[in-house]
């Protein structure tokens, strides 16, 4: 049994290192903000509901899944690359917050099942439309950036949590392509190319997705995990692109900025969709880089970005971006639905850009950005029965009529959920509330000693330490705190937990949290019915010794969930039911003084 006692901060944290005359006091009410650690009961509850998308008997992940994530014969059968790479990320990720190796295990098989049958063996490069044998739908198919980044994805992240030389080979392999057939080094018109033909050959357009996503899906990671120079070279390339391509044209147009180009960056004209997450993930990808390498022009082209957004196209009743918008007009594509509609993957743009440029400005439109984004998501968008998060909602978060409820797609996978859990965590510790956050990684012993970098997130490597390490749970002293390396001997490996301490106080201005609870409560145990884990939301009202167990209907105690220190606030923990049988239970959370009960119902 895990047990997951996070500790929130009281309701007023106080670090004055500006005046605070410059900053507003903003109040932060989103449970998840108050409390990061809260995300690892979501990220868990996401990353379990894709094992029902699996074929066990062929192996991959279907493309197209129903609300429970099983298969929609009706929509076809496909096992499109671009969902197992996704897929594989979001498990990575859940598996470095868990400790669940289960995960990791499923990222490698969809991982070796992508390279089995998605790389093109004769000219190199990634196909995305496979069937479900693995079989290319069209063989001849072009190949666009977007792909042969996203395909990188998946591959990166397994990379980071273990270091596995194989994987290594395959990333490296698939960033030479992308660099050898792709990037477009005319002088003034530097870039990549939007597509090439299967063989590689006529390079045509750029795009915002050939731009901004090399970024976020293996160009930055491959910076964090090596600091060689190429990457750094490249990323500055990119950086400047997005300002001077996209940024700039904010302003010159209706909204947002044009997205499709030819290839000397003339815009596209037929092309007017702006799509707001595009434009927020184009603030996010320059506030990472301005924390990581720095320049300039890159914060203020971020912040412009961003309030681009917020001044045009966000919610600023109920909370979150609006879809997308005609550049040309102005006015918000509606697709025949009421004004409002909004998407699960622009929703996390909103909250990662409004975190990161909330760290680099402190200015609290970001944060309120951030905190109104989440709440909104979290409340609306994530399926508290099945598991995951709808594609879309509406403005005052309902079913969009006549989209369903669907969970995956060729444009939807693991992805952009669990990344929202993983950075809520993250960025939460490590830039806003300063608890420390704590990381899983399996490395396997090597022949060689080896100095790993140890950089999970773009932040500033003077605002973050490494606290501790262990190795198979016993302490490990071989790390440098401040250089953010970790030391490993020949014939060394395992299972390390790399703890962070984020620096919060440089810079800081107060922060205020909402009241706390006035007694102890079961706020939420989802999915309910569950058929294998659930995870329980629980408040008290101080920090305290607290028990959560759970008994079956002849009161019985099954399983003691929790029996230690819990923080004040919101807490988290998670329900393994692997080896319980169906049936009704009922939660008992009681500390010195109160308690309280909730029913839960498990259907295997």
């Amino acid at each position: 049994m895990k047990s997951l006692l996070p500790t929130l901060r009281s309701s007023l944290i106080i670090v004055l290192l500006v005046p605070a005359s410059l900053f507003a006091q903003y109040t932060v009410h989103c449970p998840y903000l108050q409390n990061p650690s809260l995300a690892i009961g979501y990220i868990d509850s996401c990353a379990a509901f894709w094992e029902n998308s699996w074929d066990s008997e062929r192996g991959g992940y279907y493309t197209n899944v129903d609300r429970m994530g099983f298969l929609i014969p009706d929509w076809g059968t496909n096992k499109n690359m671009l969902n197992q790479s996704r897929n594989a990320y979001g498990l990575v990720r859940a598996y470095m917050v868990t400790g669940d190796t289960t995960y990791l295990d499923r990222a490698h098989d969809a991982l070796v099942w992508m390279i089995d049958h998605a790389w093109d063996q004769t000219e190199d490069g990634w196909i995305q439309r496979l069937d479900q044998n693995g079989v290319p739908i069209y063989a001849n198919d072009t190949k666009t950036a977007f792909y042969q980044h996203y395909a990188l994805l998946g591959i990166a992240a397994y990379v980071e949590a273990t270091q596995d030389s194989a994987m290594w080979s395959w990333l490296l392999r698939g960033y030479q392509y992308v660099e050898d057939y792709m990037w477009d080094d005319r002088s003034g018109v530097e870039g990549y190319y939007n597509q090439v033909s299967r063989f590689g050959t006529n390079p045509q357009g750029k795009s915002f997705n050939a731009t901004v996503d090399a970024v976020t899906t293996h160009l930055l990671a491959l910076e964090r995990l090596t600091g060689e120079q190429k990457y750094v070279d490249r990323l500055r390339q990119v950086g400047d692109e997005m300002v001077n391509q996209l940024v700039a044209r904010i302003g010159t147009v209706a909204i947002g900025f044009p997205q499709e180009f030819d290839s000397d960056w003339n815009v596209d004209s037929s092309q007017t969709q702006t799509l707001m997450g595009h434009v927020l993930k184009t603030g996010w990808c320059l506030a990472r880089l301005q924390q990581v390498i720095t320049d300039p022009a890159w914060l203020p082209a971020a912040e412009t970005a961003v309030l681009e957004v917020w001044n045009k196209g966000y919610d600023h009743t109920y909370g979150g971006p609006y879809k997308d918008y005609d550049w040309k007009t102005g006015e918000e594509m509606t697709y025949n639905q009421d004004p409002g509609v909004k998407a699960w993957w622009q929703m996390e743009q909103a909250v990662t850009a409004g975190l990161q440029l909330y760290r680099l400005t402190r200015d609290d439109r970001y944060l309120e950005m951030a905190d109104e984004t989440l709440d909104f998501f979290m409340n609306y968008f994530v399926d508290h029965i099945y598991g995951e998060v709808y594609a879309d909602r509406t403005r005052l978060g309902a079913t969009v009529p006549g989209w369903g409820d669907s969970k995956a797609s060729d444009g939807k996978a693991g992805y952009h959920s669990i990344e929202t859990g993983y950075y809520t965590y993250t960025y939460g510790g490590l830039m806003l509330t300063g608890d420390p956050v704590s990381l899983h990684y399996r490395i396997a012993p090597a022949d060689s000693d080896r100095i790993l970098l140890m950089r999970p997130i773009a932040l500033d490597d003077n605002l973050f330490t490494i606290a501790a390490v262990t190795l198979d749970s016993a302490a490990y002293e071989y790390f440098d705190a401040t250089a953010h390396m970790l030391t490993i001997p020949a014939g060394t490996g395992g299972e390390f937990v790399v703890t962070y301490q984020g620096d919060i106080t440089t810079g800081a201005p107060e922060i205020l949290y909402a009241g706390l609870p006035s007694r102890i409560t079961i706020a939420n145990a989802y999915p309910n019915p569950f058929n294998g884990r659930a995870t329980v939301v629980f408040n008290l009202p101080s920090r305290q010794n607290v028990r959560l167990v759970l008994y079956d209907v002849q009161g019985r105690e099954v399983q003691r969930i929790v029996d230690g220190i819990g923080g004040a606030g919101q807490n988290v923990a998670t329900v393994d039911a692997s080896r319980l049988s169906s049936g009704v239970y009922f939660l008992h959370l009681a500390t010195a003084r109160d308690h309280a009960t909730r029913r839960l119902v498990l259907i295997k």
